[in-house]
């Protein structure tokens, strides 16, 4: 398949990824971390990507705990964190990238208390693809300002409905745009804003009206 892919034979290299994942699912899973590092090295992999997150995201903790987790490379650890359905705390999932960005930086000291400010952004650097990706607002405690990002993911705090949630909020965002796939939460081309709605138990009364608007870029 790499030589597929370095001979630029597109089609032979997605028909050797549909087969393996259709055919051989057992085989890649015995040979798994080989799969995940060789798929990442490829950017035209791209189905096989999908097939490693989706198997990391069932063995989070493993993969987060695994001896190789510091050597993971940066596409792979952006790939899989900017996925929705991550099951782990997010100051977890912070710690855990805190953790391979100080290895990718070894002159860093592992106790931060000893950083100067210029260690702070040294760290800020290197993780300046993961650092838009982590949900703060799921955070008691914020992390230092000076690695802060300003592009943090459009998510609310407060639930806006009691009907509906931010996936239904999604969802319907695709039957207007007539999408085949659904729009993920975090790429919502549409604002819903609460003009009217009871906020107390289902009643006859209860009912809630929206007005749906593009976001503004």
């Amino acid at each position: 398949m790499h030589v597929a892919c370095e001979l630029v034979l597109e089609e032979l290299a997605k028909y050797l990824e549909i087969f393996l994942i259709e055919s051989n699912a057992h085989w890649l899973r015995l040979h798994f971390v080989r799969i995940h590092q060789e798929s990442f090295q490829n950017v035209k992999l791209l189905k096989l990507q999908e097939w490693c997150n989706n198997i990391s995201v069932k063995y989070l903790n493993k993969i987060f705990e695994s001896e190789n987790f510091t050597s993971l490379q940066e596409n792979a650890l952006v790939s899989l964190i900017k996925r929705d359905d991550l099951q782990m705390e997010e100051v977890k999932i912070w710690n855990y990238i805190i953790k391979w960005g100080i290895a990718q930086n070894p002159d860093l000291s592992s106790d931060p208390e000893d950083w100067s400010n210029e260690s702070f952004l040294a760290l800020k650097s290197t993780l300046k693809n993961c650092l838009p990706l982590i949900r703060y607002f799921q955070m008691s405690a914020l992390p230092p300002r000076v690695i802060l990002t300003q592009e943090l993911p459009h998510r609310s705090t407060e639930t806006f409905s009691n009907v509906i949630n931010e996936e239904h909020a999604a969802e319907i965002a695709s039957w207007i745009d007539k999408k085949a796939d659904t729009y993920s939460m975090t790429n919502n081309p549409y604002e819903f804003k609460l003009l009217r709605g009871s906020r107390d138990g289902f009643t006859l009364e209860e009912y809630e009206i929206f007005q749906i608007h593009e976001k503004a870029m």
